[in-house]
């Protein structure tokens, strides 16, 4: 699994999965093998048969927390909050650890509980012992993340810090402090985070920021060097990172729209939705993209982008009431959010 997603070569993933499935037809029970397999389904968005898998885990092996974690994996991309819920109350009570609580964390964000999530990321710390360093900055990332969303830049900042501390080539905790001293306007040094993020980690998100922070500082060929390659993403690359890249900067509504769909075919969670609408927005599909932010901000999430997708969204239908109130959400939770987005939002709320 390591050597596949590392590569990110799909035949690595075809051997994985077929080695489990041999496995399978030789013990049907193994599960060593059922695991193996759902992690392939996992990576590869196969959300549905996962749910599958892992219900046929739990039931074979109650005592499987790890199988529960699936579980709860798979309802959760596929927007199914009260049985990832469910799933998560039964992995919790068999083994409280880090997988139990980074996923408790999850959950309370996505309905709205920052301090509630923060409280999780804590216990998820308080049970790892002091060699743990990947761990304790991965978590400490994940928090980071929490204060970045409600526009807390030196809480995130500090917390990035302390990750690096732990692990200093935590590629998330890099791209953490790029967005940060990017917000800052230290565009200098949010190209040395955001590059040193995408050596030890290479995404569509971090070249995307690596880009913005690029031009910031003045490079603007780098700077174009690096959308280009966003701009011409390939059948590896994530359908939803590709999808909001590409309806954030108005580029092919058309494409943007077809990997959107091609994401929301495997994950119907309210990131999924979202995705699907803002790139119908972009292809002038305004009432199918007005229902889709509906459902992305129906928990409550406090994600800036989320407000901020559903107020434009909203202004360009003429519904001012609905527009002025989630623009002004996602500026008074983090104005820094995105720099090309939240221009627009800004504009926007001027003209209302």
């Amino acid at each position: 699994m390591l050597t596949a997603r590392l590569a990110q070569r799909e035949e690595f993933y075809d051997r994985v999965e077929d080695a489990a499935r041999a496995a399978l037809a030789l013990d049907a029970s193994s599960a060593e093998a059922r695991h193996l397999l759902g992690l392939v389904l996992r990576t590869r968005h196969r959300f549905a048969e996962l749910r599958t898998l892992a219900a046929q885990m739990t039931t074979a092996t109650p005592s499987d927390d790890s199988a529960w974690g699936l579980l709860a994996d798979a309802a959760l991309a596929l927007g199914d909050y009260d049985a990832t819920a469910a799933a998560l109350d039964r992995m919790l009570a068999l083994r409280p650890g880090l997988p139990a609580y980074s996923r408790a964390a999850w959950l309370r964000w996505l309905h709205g509980d920052a301090d509630g999530a923060l409280e999780m990321w804590r216990e998820a710390l308080g049970s790892m012992g002091p060699r743990a360093r990947e761990g304790r900055a991965w978590t400490l990332t994940e928090m980071g993340h929490v204060e970045w969303n409600r526009g807390r830049l030196d809480a995130a900042a500090k917390l990035y810090t302390t990750a690096l501390v732990a692990l200093p080539t935590h590629a998330g905790a890099l791209f953490g402090r790029g967005r940060v001293e990017l917000a800052r306007g230290n565009a200098k040094a949010a190209v040395e985070a955001l590059a040193a993020s995408s050596a030890a980690r290479p995404m569509e998100q971090t070249t995307e920021w690596h880009a913005l922070a690029l031009r910031a500082a003045g490079d603007t060929a780098a700077a174009d060097a690096l959308d280009a390659t966003l701009a011409a993403a390939g059948a590896f690359d994530d359908d939803r990172s590709v999808a909001l890249y590409l309806a954030t900067r108005s580029l092919t509504p058309a494409v943007a729209v077809a990997r959107a769909r091609q994401d929301f075919a495997e994950r119907q969670g309210i990131y999924a939705h979202d995705a699907l609408g803002w790139a119908l927005y972009r292809a002038g599909e305004l009432d199918a993209a007005a229902d889709h932010l509906a459902k992305a901000t129906r928990l409550g999430t406090p994600d800036p982008l989320l407000h901020a997708h559903r107020g434009l969204i909203a202004a360009a239908r003429g519904e001012h009431d609905e527009a002025r109130t989630h623009l002004d959400r996602a500026l008074a939770l983090n104005p820094h959010a995105h720099p090309l987005v939240m221009a627009e939002v800004k504009a926007a709320r001027e003209k209302l």
